[in-house]
């Protein structure tokens, strides 16, 4: 839990649960997937790396998407960039429990379109309680048939590891 003071009667303990699921693809199959899994999941914040969710063509580099029980922040791939795929893409979902959650601020890095993002949420749960949350999430590729893979190949997967570990830490420094 952020923000608050941890001394005296100020601070209110509250339980969430966060939970990570890569879901591979959030692109294809039910539009409702996201849905199922938050209802399967049971938790109030689900981190999602790796949903094959493009940007859409935005200038933003996210967009929220309103489900049934919660709220889904996307933080979309662009396939034409350098450190960027088709497997790519993040998403943050909210569910019901913080209410209507005030996003202080969205935050990616242009440098790896689709492989980290970040959301700072204030407000009350439904119970009157105040909160103050950051959530971070990122995407590394994966190295798989390292066998196979040309030194090029190797080389090129751990710049876009060391740029997304770069990434990151910026977003959990700056949100």
């Amino acid at each position: 839990l952020g923000g608050g003071d941890w001394e005296g009667d100020s601070c209110v303990a509250m339980r969430i649960r966060v939970g990570l699921y890569p879901p591979l693809s959030l692109s294809r199959g039910s539009p409702d997937r996201l849905s199922h899994i938050a209802e399967e999941l049971r938790c109030d914040a689900i981190l999602l790396p790796g949903t094959q969710v493009p940007n859409c063509g935005s200038e933003s580099l996210h967009h929220t998407e309103p489900l049934p029980r919660g709220l889904a922040i996307h933080f979309g791939h662009c396939r034409a960039h350098a450190h960027s795929n088709r497997s790519a893409g993040c998403a943050i979902y909210l569910g019901s429990k913080f209410g209507r959650p005030n996003v202080q601020a969205v935050r990616t890095r242009k440098e790896v379109p689709g492989r980290a993002g970040a959301i700072r949420l204030k407000g009350l749960f439904a119970d009157g309680s105040e909160y103050d949350f950051t959530f971070v999430v990122g995407y590394v590729p994966p190295q798989i048939f390292e066998s196979k893979m040309t030194s090029q190949q190797k080389g090129s997967i751990r710049h876009t590891t060391q740029l997304v570990a770069k990434a990151i830490q910026a977003l959990v420094d700056d949100t």
